[in-house]
């Protein structure tokens, strides 16, 4: 799924100047949404490694970043502008999803982790104290 959308990103990116249609919406916001998507979906497929987090998200967003470099460097070669600007949304797209999809998976990591020991503490019952009253603690 990645491989395809990061192949559809390429072709559409460079598209010939003189083919796209007059009334496209801003170029920066398209360039944004479409690093938005790429950068979720290589992270996605990065996830299921078991990667640090800080690992993967550095490892994504500079694999992503060169990508646009070398995304935007090229489309001289088919009459079109590379643009600082575009270049610039790219990042940003790639980033957001990035931290956004870092953030969530911290987020589902800690409730999981409370619902384990929240089972645990369920399983093992109540304690029993030294003086041999039943209880949370001791004492």
């Amino acid at each position: 799924m990645s491989i395809a959308t990061w192949g559809l990103a390429f072709v559409a990116t460079h598209v010939p100047s003189r083919v796209l249609p007059e009334s496209m919406p801003a170029d920066s916001m398209l360039h944004f949404a479409g690093y938005l998507v790429l950068g979720g979906l290589l992270l996605l497929t990065t996830a299921g490694y078991y990667a640090r987090p800080v690992r993967r998200a550095i490892l994504v967003a500079c694999a992503l970043i060169l990508y646009a470099s070398v995304d935007e460097l090229t489309q001289a070669f088919v009459n079109r502008d590379a643009a600082v600007t575009d270049w610039i949304a790219d990042v940003g797209g790639a980033i957001t999803a990035v931290v956004a999809l870092e953030i969530i998976f911290a987020l589902v990591a800690r409730r999981r982790r409370k619902a384990m020991m929240r089972d645990r503490s369920e399983r093992v019952g109540p304690r029993f104290s030294p003086s041999g009253e039943h209880g949370e603690g001791g004492g």
